[in-house]
């Protein structure tokens, strides 16, 4: 079966960025060169540019140029942040798949990360976000009931934190946060549209006010979409 022309155009250009042919920032040829460089139309490079674009690897802006971007989204964990801040101020377009929201009983785990009885009543949030229109993340919150008279369980949150802050003044001033790297189920990969196995970063967070821990998260993230970072101050001798 022959390959379309604007597969080949993707599979080319997507190859010369993921192997730095193309550097991030750099710019690629005009539309014009491009349909020299592949022999085909310019309706042809616009597909895969717009392929690319939603992938998270290239940008274009009017009068600028095509210009390749880093694919990652980067968190950095010197404050506190959510993954949401960090797709947007990545310069990428945050969304939400789906968002399901649930009454559970607290588990002995969570029970004791949040400082509460085991089976108290939990608001669970599960929800996927994306980042340019494709998921990046599995999320599971989950909030001691009392902290949220009158939720709206239909109420749909692609920004969880700020919901929490307007609704109910819940504002969190710190979080500790567990990574460790894992690999998707069968179900995770229907979720996420990545295959069975690829590589997560697996999140816990317990997030404070003060001293008091209020919410748990649990996040799975596609880990060739995301990083973190964290500065770290001189070396001192202890």
């Amino acid at each position: 079966m022959t390959t379309p022309a604007y597969m080949r155009v993707y599979n080319t250009l997507r190859s010369q960025i993921t192997e730095k042919q193309y550097d991030i920032g750099a710019i690629l040829p005009p539309e014009p060169k491009l349909e020299k460089i592949f022999c085909v139309s310019r309706t042809t490079i616009r597909k895969a540019i717009d392929m690319l674009v939603r992938e998270g690897l290239l940008s274009v802006r009017q009068g600028f140029g095509t210009q390749v971007i880093s694919r990652k989204t980067v968190q950095n964990l010197n404050r506190f942040s959510s993954i949401s801040d960090s797709i947007v101020k990545n310069g990428k377009k945050l969304g939400l798949k789906s968002c399901y929201i649930e009454k559970v009983e607290a588990t002995k785990e969570l029970a004791s990360m949040l400082n509460i009885s085991v089976g108290s009543r939990l608001i669970c949030i599960h929800r996927i976000k994306t980042s340019n229109d494709s998921p990046i993340c599995l999320i599971k919150n989950y909030i001691p009931e009392q902290m949220l008279p009158d939720f709206d369980m239909d109420t749909p949150l692609p920004l969880l934190y700020e919901y929490l802050k307007e609704h109910y003044g819940i504002v969190y001033t710190s979080s500790k946060d567990i990574i460790s790297a894992c690999n998707a189920t069968f179900e995770q990969s229907q979720m996420l549209g990545i295959k069975p196995q690829a590589a997560l970063l697996h999140v816990h967070r317990i997030c404070y006010m003060g001293f008091h821990p209020c919410e748990v998260d649990i996040v799975d993230i596609i880990a060739d979409l995301y990083e973190y970072e964290v500065f770290l101050g001189e070396q001192c001798n202890l």
